[in-house]
């Protein structure tokens, strides 16, 4: 495919994140978010990450450590021994883990999607994965990568912890749905009458 046919306009899971993100003042952004679920950390490695997050939730009680739970039974038996340091959560709807995001300080994490999410927001993350695909995000100042191999997840915790989050529009800018919109109808793929502004061409064909 010749590159002159390809649009880049970014992820339409920011348009719903922008649209639902409210940034809540005064906020004292002391929310620590946790969700892991993929196989790679599951057994021994998970184990072995709730003990070190554990010991971390010891080292900072000014901090709310949340875990928003996994429908993965495996997982959902081993957080849910740590419930004396860790704020279980169920599987929310959307907006309401948006409101979440508005009050983190940190998220540890080896959800893609949310990854995505919290670099669009500017929120510092520590990703627990050994592969990703998410290249873009690596190189970030604020994206942290830890392997349980690593074995000091407080070093990089504290890291993390210091260090400011800067938005990133690697992604999108919370506006690809109008820039789909436009690109269909600019090739005659998509016809709307009488063409006005994107917005309202997205009210439209919505």
């Amino acid at each position: 495919m010749a590159g002159s046919a390809i649009e880049v306009t970014g992820n339409t899971v920011n348009d719903v994140l922008k649209h639902h993100y409210v940034e809540e003042k005064p906020n004292p952004r002391n929310l620590v978010l946790l969700s892991l679920h993929r196989r790679a950390n599951q057994g021994a490695r998970l184990h072995q990450l709730l003990e070190q997050v554990a010991q971390i939730t010891k080292a900072y009680p000014n901090l709310k450590f949340t875990w928003l739970m996994h429908p993965t039974p495996k997982v959902r038996a081993a957080v849910s021994k740590y419930t004396d340091c860790l704020q279980l959560l169920p599987n929310l709807p959307y907006p309401e883990v948006v409101k979440l995001y508005s009050q983190c300080r940190l998220v540890i994490t080896d959800s893609g999607g949310i990854m995505e999410e919290t670099a669009f927001l500017g929120i510092p993350r520590i990703i627990i994965r050994t592969h990703n695909e998410r290249i873009g995000l690596l190189q970030a100042k604020d994206t942290f990568v830890y392997h349980p191999r690593h074995g000091n997840l407080s070093r990089i915790f504290d890291q993390a912890l210091r260090t400011e989050g800067a938005k990133s529009k690697v992604y999108g800018e919370g506006d690809a749905s109008i820039k789909i919109v436009d690109a269909l109808i600019g090739r005659n793929v998509l016809q709307v009458p009488d063409r006005v502004a994107s917005k309202e061409t997205v009210k439209l064909v919505s």
